[in-house]
C-alpha cells in the first residue's frame, strides 16, 4: 500500500526478513520498488521520491495460511533445486501486497 499522504509504503514482511537481498538499506527500499510499480501506484511513489521527504516503510503482516490448502505431503525425496533470482522475487512479493 501506498499512501501519499502520510508518506508511507506498507509492504510484505519478506521484504523485511530479506531486505539486504532487495535493497542495501530499509531507505532504499522505495527506490527499489517503485520499479516494479504501473500506473498510479508508481505515479505516487516516485512523487513522493522525487519530494525527497523521508518515506516511511513499514510491514504487513505475513499470511502463512495463505497456501495451506493446496498444501502437498512431504517427501524428501521428491525435492528438486529451483532458483529464483531477487527480481523474481520482488515482482512476485509486490504484486501480491500492491494489489491487495
Amino acid at each position: 500500500m501506498i499512501n501519499s499522504e502520510s508518506y508511507e509504503i506498507i509492504i510484505s514482511m519478506i521484504m523485511h526478513w530479506y531486505r539486504a537481498d532487495f535493497a542495501s538499506s530499509v531507505s532504499s527500499l522505495p527506490d527499489k520498488i517503485v520499479k516494479f510499480l504501473r500506473g498510479d501506484k508508481k505515479a505516487k511513489l516516485e512523487a513522493m521520491i522525487d519530494s525527497g521527504k523521508p518515506i516511511r516503510v513499514s510491514y504487513s503482516s505475513y499470511d502463512w495460511g495463505a497456501n495451506s490448502s493446496q498444501s502437498l505431503e512431504f517427501f524428501g525425496s521428491q525435492l528438486s533445486t529451483q532458483q529464483w533470482s531477487v527480481d523474481a522475487l520482488l515482482r512476485l512479493n509486490l504484486c501480491i501486497e500492491v494489489m491487495s
